[in-house]
């Protein structure tokens, strides 16, 4: 029996076994992928879980800003209010020692007359 080897089914035997090692790591290859694919889906519902808790969170959060917000202008009024009482009293004090330092001149001028 004689076997013959020409160049050219050398070439389409190289090419045939690099054909089927080719084939064996496409396989491994869409294995690891498809693993990897299946860890990428479990992130993906776990982002979507945390991604529904933020934004409820964000919500209630933002009604407690709008209510805390409330809150301070109504304090901030009340201060502002209680500026203007604490002012005006202080004018009327004031006022009333003006008055009482001109009675207390006039009462020593009149002394110093005697």
């Amino acid at each position: 029996m004689t076997i013959t080897i020409t160049p050219q089914g050398a070439a389409w035997f190289i090419i045939a076994v690099l054909a089927m090692v080719l084939l064996v790591y496409l396989i491994l290859l869409l294995r690891k992928l498809i693993g990897t694919l299946k860890k990428v889906d479990l992130l993906l519902e776990d982002s979507k879980v945390i991604t529904e808790v933020a934004s409820r969170r964000t919500t209630d959060v933002d009604g407690m800003v709008d209510g805390v917000v409330e809150a301070v202008g109504i304090m901030t009024d009340a201060v502002k209010g209680n500026q203007n009482i604490a002012k005006a009293a202080s004018s009327v004090v004031n006022a009333a020692a003006a008055c009482a330092g001109i009675i207390k001149g006039k009462n020593a001028d009149a002394k110093k007359d005697k």
